[in-house]
């Protein structure tokens, strides 16, 4: 196992110094936070060479991911909850973090909280690492006094909406990935495939029934329009992802995904359980409903869904019920409304929120089993809707064709 020398401040500010053995750096600052210890600095043993560490040093830094963010935030809860003052856990973890774009922004809002600024505010001067979310959860937690409930909130945050968006990638490929193999058939039948049988019949003068006739004719048409075709094909992508960039334009593109038969349902659901999950989180920190609403907003993935998510918002500062409201904008399932209506108080409201949370969550990953099923249908039937036209026009004239006959035709072709 790695080896790093470290050194820490213990619970009486004294330094200390010495060798641990941990699977990684980050390892090793979890292992010396068990022993209340804050980290100052974990460095590999043996150091690495003068030529390696600037070479590391002159590496672009890497940036900061998900899986970066989660990580911080699973170590200051554990800080935190060990009674570490938050200067010290940020000194402590910018030390210990193997990203040096997270260790600088680390840095920078430890400078910050000691020059008297709350911890939400310097982290919202890092609104590209920490969003809106993250800065409401702990605005709330320095609130509560209870910062270590804040931070794993936000990992929860962070690793609910990872799943989701990624269940969401990956639904959106399969209609991509069949127009496209729709796309490539077409090209290559039409544009590659007949062409080449075409010289073939001729030698054979033959009589071509009317399915190859129909065939040739589309090959033909084909080739005459296959480049203002691709100019079509990528203009109107071109045009789509313009319009996508503009509020109009997605509430349009959107609102139309929710209607297509493969990925539709998965993004409803997945819309769903993303807002559910946004208001229980806001929930679990008793931030005020309108302001979960608003966050829950920026956190559904969905044009659509965010418009309901502020028109409820709206609804609730003119004095509706949260119920009312969410009925109102059909932004919840009426299942998950039913639960709503029977808790009375935020504990229940909470564990309502987080069962329509699992509920949506089940449903869109059984949407998106049921879009695998069915994309490997399709895919069979776009294959077999080419193909065998394609292959019926070709062979159908040469049943009747004697295989020297055919032998001959074929090399006299290819010898052209």
């Amino acid at each position: 196992m790695p080896q790093f020398t470290w050194t820490g401040r213990d619970a009486q500010h004294q330094l200390r110094s010495g060798m641990i053995d941990a699977a990684s750096a980050l390892h090793a600052a979890d292992a010396l936070a068990s022993m209340s210890l804050v980290p100052v600095a974990i460095m590999p043993f043996p150091p690495p060479s003068a030529a390696g560490a600037a070479a590391q040093a002159a590496r672009r830094p890497a940036p900061i991911t998900t899986a970066d963010r989660m990580e911080f935030a699973r170590q200051m809860h554990t800080l935190l909850r060990a009674g570490v003052r938050l200067p010290r856990a940020f000194t402590g973890l910018a030390a210990s973090t193997a990203n040096r774009a997270l260790a600088e922004r680390l840095e920078q809002i430890a400078t910050s909280v000691d020059g008297g600024l709350t911890l939400a505010q310097s982290l919202s001067q890092h609104n590209a690492v920490f969003d809106e979310f993250w800065v409401a959860l702990v605005q709330q937690g320095e609130l509560d006094g209870d910062l270590a409930s804040s931070f794993k909130s936000a990992y929860l945050h962070e690793e609910f909406r990872t799943v989701m968006r990624e269940q969401l990638e990956w639904a959106a490929r399969y209609p991509a990935l069949l127009a496209a193999t729709a796309a490539a058939l077409g090209t290559v039948g039409l544009g590659l495939v007949v062409p080449a049988a075409m010289p073939v019949m001729a030698e054979l003068d033959i009589a071509a029934p009317p399915l190859t006739q129909g065939v040739l004719a589309a090959s033909r048409a084909f080739a005459d329009a296959a480049l203002w075709l691709w100019i079509a094909g990528f203009s109107s992508t071109l045009i789509g992802r313009a319009l996508q960039g503009t509020p109009s334009g997605r509430r349009l593109f959107d609102a139309l995904r929710l209607w297509e038969p493969l990925a539709g349902p998965v993004r409803r659901h997945n819309a769903q359980a993303r807002v559910a999950g946004a208001l229980a989180l806001g929930q679990r920190n008793r931030l005020p409903m309108v302001q979960s609403l608003a966050l829950a907003a920026r956190q559904a993935g969905h044009a659509g869904f965010e418009a309901r998510a502020h028109r409820a918002a709206a609804l609730l500062r003119e004095g509706h019920e949260l119920v009312a409201a969410l009925a109102h904008t059909r932004l919840l399932p009426p299942n998950g409304l039913a639960l709503l209506q029977g808790a009375e108080d935020d504990d229940a409201r909470h564990e309502a929120l987080v069962e329509i949370a699992q509920d949506e969550r089940a449903a869109a990953d059984e949407a998106y089993e049921t879009l695998q099923r069915r994309f490997e249908v399709l895919l069979w039937i776009v294959m077999a809707a080419w193909v065998l036209p394609v292959g019926g026009a070709l062979l159908a004239p040469l049943a009747g064709i004697d295989a020297d006959v055919l032998i001959s035709a074929l090399r006299a072709t290819l010898g052209r």
